[in-house]
């Protein structure tokens, strides 16, 4: 089980650095912009389906860990039935649980629910109907990124804690 657990958290280092390399390699061109928002989406989306192998694996989140209905849905064909912004939210939220970390995300800020529109900008990017969806306005991307940058900092924290308990990592 360390094995695979090591290698999980191997992929997610992966997806971590790509976010952080493109956030230092920031451009202003709209090439740059769309690039980024494309790439965001899977990126969270990997890091997503290595938590919650992560989490089955573990016998302490089936077991030690209060979960509600839905956190459970994360695990086998239910998973199907969440959106990815809801995989997203209950992974995290079972993942933060299991490792006790002292602050669960705050997902009643206004940078999670404007998450929904990242992923539709996402989806209008790799799917344009008119030119208009491959427009991105200063003022948008500027959410844009703030919203991805707070996502990506609550992946952060997990990463962190496994490096800091040299666990894995």
């Amino acid at each position: 089980m360390n094995d695979r657990i090591t290698n999980l958290l191997h992929l997610m280092g992966v997806f971590r650095e790509d976010f952080h390399s493109l956030l230092d390699l920031e451009g202003d061109t709209p090439f740059w912009r769309r690039s980024f928002i494309r790439l965001c989406v899977p990126c969270f989306e990997g890091q997503t389906n290595c938590l919650i192998e992560i989490c089955a694996l573990s016998h302490e989140c089936q077991n030690a860990v209060l979960l509600t209905k839905r956190e459970k849905m994360i695990f086998g064909k239910c998973r199907e039935k969440l959106s990815l912004k809801e995989r997203i939210k209950y992974t995290l939220r079972v993942t933060y649980k299991l490792l006790e970390l002292d602050t669960l995300p705050d997902f009643n800020a206004c940078e999670w629910h404007r998450l929904a529109e990242v992923f539709d900008k996402r989806n209008a990017l790799t799917h344009p109907k008119k030119l208009a969806d491959l427009e991105i306005s200063d003022s948008s991307f500027g959410e844009i990124k703030n919203d991805v940058v707070w996502l990506l900092k609550q992946f952060d924290n997990i990463f962190i804690f496994f490096e800091g308990k040299n666990k894995y990592v």
